[in-house]
């Protein structure tokens, strides 16, 4: 058995922050959706990486690509600056 754990600064009030605002705004899309796992990783004054993994639920209707275009533009809004990098995960809990 082997665990690969990422360290993550869960005390980060900018981090909490942009996730609370992106959480809020893909509800837009779909109330049902939800993001885990979330950080942010600077590269330069230009450009800040948004990762995290994204949880769809079974009757979704989007597609990956369609998905991953409209997170991304509300990532934007928040900042111009923001790029997302989501892992698309599907909800097989049965919520």
């Amino acid at each position: 058995l082997v665990i690969h754990m990422d360290p993550m600064d869960v005390n980060n009030e900018q981090v909490a922050f942009v996730r609370q605002q992106l959480s809020d705004g893909i509800k837009v899309i779909n109330n049902e959706l939800t993001l885990h796992d979330f950080r942010m990783t600077p590269m330069a004054d230009t450009q800040t990486n948004l990762v995290f993994d994204l949880v769809i639920p079974q009757n979704f209707t989007l597609t990956e690509k369609e998905l991953k275009e409209n997170v991304s533009q509300i990532a934007k809004l928040i900042n111009p600056t923001f790029r997302c990098v989501i892992t698309v995960e599907r909800d097989f809990t049965g919520r």
